[in-house]
């Protein structure tokens, strides 16, 4: 059962990491204003509530400041595999930074981590790379882990 579940943590890390190049919002605002972020096991589904069209991303650079993002996330808890739908978080950004933004659970709460840099893997508790920066719980919790989306 452990091989099972490490070898589809290792699949959903490749899976993110060989996704397409990142959509830019916004062409007009400089670099030196805009976040590139990085979803590893997520797909970016809207920023400030306008829907993103494609199947699959998780790499995105956008202007700096709030951001209300939505998503679709895979995450680990109690080594399960639960995937989540439909969640929105809140962040605030700065520019000329890049960001990984991680699926997590804390205090009994769904949510994401935030990292400055790039996290290069994620194995159990263990994350390589980056700088921890916060944990945001979503905005819409599920009523339970088990009516979370198991496998669904």
């Amino acid at each position: 059962m452990r091989k099972l579940i490490v070898m589809a943590a290792a699949i959903l890390v490749l899976a993110g990491s060989c996704s397409t190049a990142a959509v830019v919002w916004d062409k007009g605002v400089p670099p030196e204003e805009s976040a590139k972020v990085w979803f590893l096991a997520g797909a970016i589904k809207s920023y400030n509530g306008i829907t993103i069209t494609r199947k699959w991303q998780n790499i995105i650079v956008i202007p700096a400041g709030e951001a209300v993002i939505g998503l679709d996330v895979e995450l680990f808890h109690e080594n399960v595999l639960f995937r989540l739908r439909g969640m929105e978080f809140t962040c605030h950004l700065e520019g000329e930074k890049k960001y990984t933004i991680v699926g997590d659970t804390k205090d009994g709460q769904w949510g994401v981590s935030i990292y400055e840099g790039k996290i290069r893997s994620i194995a159990w508790a263990t994350r390589t790379g980056g700088t921890f920066l916060e944990f945001i719980p979503f905005k819409n919790q599920p009523d339970s882990f088990k009516r979370a989306g198991l496998f669904g």
